[in-house]
């Protein structure tokens, strides 16, 4: 039986390369810091890659959004980097690898 040790990594600046290795983003919690709107986007690589995965938050008091991403995840071959808003903050929970 195969198993998937899963990492979580906290991003609270624009611009942030989490992981330069094949992995897959398995879920995300998202909070927003001051009521403002921001979205989180996911790209695999770097910050020109191709966009894999894309959260909007609205405006509007302060939020905590819990996110479990189907199946086996979202797979991004080159790693992750992720980009958040100034009012937003996120942990990403992806495989570590066996």
């Amino acid at each position: 039986m195969g198993w998937t040790q899963i990492i979580s990594a906290h991003v609270s600046i624009t611009g942030a390369q989490v992981t330069t290795s094949n992995t897959r983003l398995r879920a995300a919690t998202i909070s927003q810091k001051n009521g403002s709107a921001g979205q989180l986007t996911v790209r695999d690589g770097s910050a020109t890659g191709p966009i894999r995965w894309r959260v909007d938050v609205p405006a509007g008091g302060t939020s905590l959004l819990h996110l479990l991403l189907p199946d086996a995840g979202i797979r991004l071959e080159r790693g992750i980097y992720v980009s958040v808003a100034t009012s937003i903050t996120s942990t990403l929970y992806y495989d570590g690898g066996p």
